[in-house]
C-alpha cells in the first residue's frame, strides 16, 4: 500500500510540474519576464532553431552533397586543421577552419562562411515558401467545378419531380396539337388548289 501511495505522489508531481503555473502563464502572455527587483523587464520571445545546412564531412564543402555521395573521396579535408588528409582523432595539427581560416573547427557556428551559407539557405526556403503560399491563393481564388447549383441542375435532368414531369407533357401536348392543326389546314389548302386546278382543266379541254 504504502508503494502504492508513494508511486501516485510521484505522478502526481510529474504531472504538476509539467502543468503551467498561473504565473507562467502570465509571462508566455505578457512576452516579457520581471526579475525580483520589480524594475527589471526582460522580452520573451519563442525559440528557432537556426535554419540546418548540409556539410560533406570529407571534403567540407557546404549546401551540395554528403560524404557517402562525395566526387572528391580521394580528397578529403580534416575539418580540424583544414589540411588535406582524413579526418584523425589524434591530428596534433593547429586548429584552422578550412573555409575561413580561422581559428576553429570548420562547421563553428561563428564561422563567417557558415553563417553566409546560412542565410543562402534561409533565403531559398523564404523563397519557396512564398512560392507556395502564392499558388495556394491561386487554387483558392480558382471556382469550383462543382457547386451546390451543378448538383441541383443534374438532379433536376436525372431525378425530376412530377410536377416538372406533368408540366413538360402539357406543352409536348400542346405543341403536337398545334402542330396538327397547322398540318390539317394545310391540306385542306392543298385540297381547295387540287380542285380548282381540275377545273382549270376541263375548262381548257372544252
Amino acid at each position: 500500500m504504502l508503494e502504492d501511495n508513494t508511486s501516485e505522489k510521484s505522478q502526481q508531481n510529474n504531472r504538476n510540474i509539467h502543468k503551467p503555473s498561473e504565473e507562467l502563464k502570465s509571462i508566455l502572455k505578457n512576452k516579457s519576464i520581471l526579475l525580483d527587483d520589480a524594475n527589471t523587464s526582460y522580452k520573451i520571445e519563442p525559440y528557432i532553431p537556426p535554419t540546418k545546412i548540409l556539410r560533406c564531412y570529407n571534403c567540407q564543402q557546404y549546401n551540395d552533397h554528403t560524404a557517402i555521395n562525395c566526387p572528391n573521396k580521394d580528397k578529403p579535408i580534416c575539418f580540424r586543421c583544414g589540411l588535406n588528409h582524413p579526418y584523425n582523432s589524434n591530428c596534433q595539427n593547429k586548429i584552422c577552419c578550412a573555409h575561413c581560416r580561422q581559428e576553429h573547427m570548420a562547421g563553428n557556428p561563428s564561422c563567417l562562411n557558415k553563417i553566409e551559407e546560412r542565410n543562402k539557405r534561409n533565403e531559398e526556403l523564404k523563397l519557396k515558401n512564398a512560392h507556395l503560399k502564392f499558388q495556394q491563393q491561386q487554387q483558392k481564388s480558382l471556382p469550383s467545378v462543382w457547386t451546390e447549383k451543378s448538383y441541383e441542375h443534374l438532379t433536376s435532368i436525372y431525378s425530376p419531380n412530377t410536377e416538372t414531369i406533368n408540366e413538360n407533357e402539357k406543352a409536348n401536348m400542346i405543341t403536337i396539337a398545334d402542330i396538327s392543326m397547322k398540318l390539317d389546314i394545310l391540306m385542306t389548302k392543298v385540297d381547295e388548289i387540287s380542285i380548282k386546278q381540275l377545273k382549270t382543266n376541263k375548262i381548257v379541254e372544252k
